[in-house]
């Protein structure tokens, strides 16, 4: 959709209110959206990644979710900083 949008020269006040309806809070930042549309206009033809030799696509454990939880229950903790 983005991608599209970019294609037909709308602008980024334009492309967040066709896509705000659809998407929502979830909906892409304007400043998102410049960057993304700058790219599309350098070449790049999708928002997905290409993979990479040595790129780890996913990297889901059990430890790591378990660090993952952790770190947003302290984040939602009254209280709670972070140390330099």
């Amino acid at each position: 959709m983005l991608f599209i949008f970019c294609g037909q020269g709308l602008n980024v006040n334009e492309i967040r209110s066709e896509m705000r309806p659809v998407y929502g809070e979830k909906c892409f930042t304007r400043p998102t959206i410049h960057v993304w549309c700058t790219k599309f206009a350098r070449g790049r033809e999708s928002i997905v990644d290409k993979e990479q030799r040595g790129q780890h696509v996913a990297a889901t454990s059990d430890a790591t979710i378990a660090a993952i939880d952790k770190w947003n229950t302290c984040l939602n903790e009254p209280g709670y900083y972070l140390e330099k």
